[in-house]
């Protein structure tokens, strides 16, 4: 058998490797920034402006 690297060892009873888990972790933060981010732009009132400017003819067209 072949000996892994630290970064491919498996978990125990979970069924992926630890570089695996590390990235469902970044991908769960960076979701929760985004949706951090986005609320806060909305809150300031960008998220509105940039949707008028690009996304109008959405409206003109209902």
């Amino acid at each position: 058998m072949i000996p892994k690297a630290w970064i491919e060892q498996d978990f125990i009873l979970i069924g992926f490797s630890r570089g695996a888990f590390i990235l469902l972790i970044l991908a769960i933060l960076l979701y929760t920034l985004l949706w951090y981010k986005l609320g806060e732009w909305k809150a300031s009132g960008a998220l509105k402006r940039f949707w008028w400017r690009w996304f109008w003819w959405v409206e003109r067209w209902r």
